[in-house]
C-alpha cells in the first residue's frame, strides 16, 4: 500500500529588517546610493497627440482658440520642436498676425529658432499631419502629461531636498506642498459660465442667505460687526490694522473664542508674537473677568480660587481652537500647516499675528516691500485654495500718531501696498482712550468704546459702527440692548468677580475700563 502523504511543516517568515545586525555591513546603504540605483524615469509625454494639436493650431482657425483657453504655458509640450512652434505661433496672434505654415516659419526664424525646430521641414511635416480630431480633448490630454511630468519633478525635488543636510523636515514638507499645490494648478481649467448656467445657484445663495437672516460666514460673535461683513466668508482675505495698543490681538482672540464656542466653527489662531500658553491666558483672563496680569502673576482677586476660575471658563475646554506660536512662519509652512489642519480638523477660518513678522521663503534677506507682497498674495491664494477666511492683523506706520484725529488711513498699512491691494476687507480697530481723548465728534463719552471701521469692504458696505470694550480684560462685545446709545457705559458692578460659587446660567457683567488701572495691563 503507498504511504500516505504527510503535511511538511510551515515554516514562517522571519521578519528579516528586525533581526538584521548592521554592525554587519562594511558600507550601509545610503539614501544618496539607493535614488543613484533607481532606474531613470521618461517624463510622461504623447509625441503624436502634440503633433495633432499644432496642426489643428496651423490649419484651423478656431485651433488656437481653443489651445490658448487650456494651455497655461509652452512648456505643456515636451517636445522643444513643438515648443518653440507653439511660443512662434502665440507670438503671431499676440501681434494680431495670421497663424499658419509660412508665418510660423519665418517667425522661427525672427526669433532665431528655425533651426532647433528642425528646420522648415520640420513645420510642413506638422501640416500634414491628420487631424480630424478633437482639439480641446487634446488639449486636456496634453495637460494630463504635463501634470505628470510637474508631480514627476516635485518627487524629484523631494528627494534632493532629503538629500540635503541643510534643508529642515519642516521646510522639506513646506516646499513639497507648494510643488504639489501648483501641480494642481497646472492641471485646473475652468470655463466662462453663461448667465443661464450662474442663475439658479445664484437664487439658491439668496435662498441660504435668508435662511441663515444674512449671517452667511464665520461670525465674529459681535453683533454691530457681522450686520456689515454677514460673517467672514469663505476664499477671503481680511486685514485688520492697528497701532499698538489698540487690542487688535485681544479682538483676534475675542472673535476666535465666539467662532469656537459660541457658533461651534473650528479654526487655527497662528502667532508670530506671543506664545501659545500667553494666548490662553488671555482667553482665560477674557473669560473670567481676570486681567491677564493678575493671572500672570499668580494674584487672583480676594475670594476667587482655582476652582472658580475652572469653573467659569470651562468653556474653553474646546479642540476645536488651534494654536500655532511659531515666529520664523513662512507663507509655505502656512500652507502646509494649514492644508493638514484643513484636512484633519476641518478648520473654517486662520487668523494670522501678525502679517509683517512672517518671513521671506528661504530665509533669504531681500526686499521687504516684496517679500510682504509675495506673503499678502499667498495669504489671498491660501483663502481660495481651501475655501476659508484668513484673518490677517497687521501694524500701522507711524504716521499715524501726527493727524489730529489719530485715526488710519488705507494708505497706512506698513511696508506694503500689497496688503490694500490683495485685501477683500481692510478693518481699523481704534479705541479714542488710547489718546486720551474723552468725546467724540458729538460730545458722548468714549470710556469703554472702540470704533470699528471698515475701511475696504469688496462686495459690500463700509461702515464705522462702534462696540463696547473692556480692554483690561481684553473683551470686544456687542452693546447690551436696553442701552439707550453705543456710547452708554454699562453701571459699575459692585464686585470686578463674582463670588467662590459660578452658575452657567447666571447673567454676565461687563464692567468698563477702570481708569486707574496700570497701563501695563492692557493687551496688545
Amino acid at each position: 500500500m503507498p504511504r500516505p502523504r504527510t503535511r511538511p511543516p510551515i515554516r514562517r517568515a522571519t521578519p528579516c529588517l528586525l533581526m538584521l545586525d548592521l554592525s554587519e555591513l562594511d558600507e550601509p546603504t545610503t539614501l544618496a546610493d539607493t535614488s543613484a540605483a533607481l532606474p531613470a524615469i521618461v517624463p510622461p509625454h504623447a509625441t503624436d497627440v502634440e503633433r495633432v494639436v499644432l496642426n489643428t493650431i496651423l490649419t484651423q482657425p478656431d485651433g488656437l482658440r481653443v489651445a490658448l483657453t487650456l494651455l497655461k504655458a509652452p512648456e505643456v509640450f515636451y517636445q522643444p520642436i513643438h515648443r518653440f512652434a507653439y511660443e512662434a505661433a502665440v507670438e503671431l496672434h499676440g501681434a494680431g498676425l495670421a497663424v499658419d505654415y509660412l508665418s510660423v516659419t519665418e517667425q522661427l526664424r525672427t526669433m532665431g529658432r528655425l533651426s532647433a525646430a528642425g528646420g522648415p521641414n520640420a513645420i510642413a511635416t506638422l501640416a500634414r499631419v491628420n487631424s480630424n480630431h478633437d482639439t480641446e480633448t487634446h488639449c486636456l490630454k496634453l495637460l494630463e502629461y504635463y501634470t505628470l511630468r510637474q508631480v514627476l519633478a516635485a518627487a524629484q525635488q523631494m528627494i534632493r531636498d532629503v538629500q540635503d543636510s541643510t534643508q529642515k523636515p519642516l521646510e522639506i514638507v513646506a516646499k513639497a506642498q507648494q510643488g504639489l499645490s501648483a501641480c494642481v494648478d497646472a492641471m485646473t481649467t475652468r470655463k466662462a459660465q453663461s448667465l443661464n448656467e450662474l442663475y439658479d445657484p445664484a437664487f439658491q445663495a439668496i435662498q441660504d442667505a435668508m435662511t441663515r437672516k444674512g449671517l452667511v460666514g464665520v461670525p465674529s460673535g459681535i453683533e454691530e460687526i457681522d450686520k456689515v461683513t454677514g460673517g467672514w466668508q469663505g476664499g477671503k482675505f481680511i486685514i485688520i490694522a492697528a497701532r499698538p495698543g489698540m487690542g487688535k490681538t485681544s479682538l483676534g482672540l475675542q472673535m476666535a473664542r465666539n467662532a469656537v464656542v459660541d457658533f461651534r466653527k473650528p479654526g487655527a489662531f497662528f502667532s508670530l508674537e506671543m506664545s501659545e500658553q500667553e494666548l490662553a491666558i488671555k482667553l482665560i483672563a477674557l473669560e473670567t473677568l481676570c486681567t491677564a496680569s493678575e493671572l500672570t502673576k499668580g494674584q487672583l482677586p480676594d475670594g476667587v480660587t482655582l476652582d472658580d476660575l475652572r469653573a467659569k471658563s470651562k468653556k474653553l475646554r474646546t479642540d476645536g481652537l488651534l494654536f500655532d506660536d511659531n515666529s520664523s512662519l513662512t507663507i509655505s509652512q502656512l500652507r502646509a500647516k494649514a492644508s493638514r489642519m484643513k484636512a484633519e480638523q476641518g478648520i473654517e477660518w486662520i487668523m494670522i499675528d501678525y502679517v509683517q513678522l512672517m518671513k521671506g521663503e528661504g530665509g533669504k534677506a531681500g526686499n521687504r516691500e516684496q517679500e510682504l507682497a509675495a506673503i499678502s498674495r499667498g495669504c489671498k491664494q491660501l483663502a481660495k485654495e481651501l475655501n476659508i477666511p484668513v484673518i490677517a492683523f497687521a501694524q500701522l506706520s507711524r504716521i499715524v500718531e501726527n493727524r489730529p484725529d489719530k485715526k488710519a488711513l488705507l494708505s497706512d498699512l506698513r511696508e506694503s501696498g500689497a496688503l490694500e491691494q490683495d485685501a477683500d476687507m481692510v478693518i481699523f480697530p481704534w479705541r479714542a482712550e488710547a489718546y486720551k481723548i474723552t468725546e467724540d465728534e458729538m460730545g458722548n463719552p468714549t470710556a469703554g468704546t472702540a470704533e470699528i471701521h471698515i475701511a475696504k469692504h469688496r462686495g459690500g458696505p463700509t461702515a464705522n459702527p462702534t462696540i463696547m470694550c473692556d480692554i483690561q480684560y481684553g473683551r470686544f462685545y456687542t452693546p447690551e440692548p436696553d442701552w439707550n446709545s453705543f456710547h452708554q457705559v454699562p453701571p459699575e458692578p459692585e464686585n470686578k468677580f463674582p463670588a467662590s460659587t459660578f452658575e452657567d446660567d447666571a447673567p454676565r457683567s461687563f464692567p468698563p475700563l477702570d481708569p486707574n488701572k496700570a497701563t501695563d495691563e492692557i493687551p496688545f
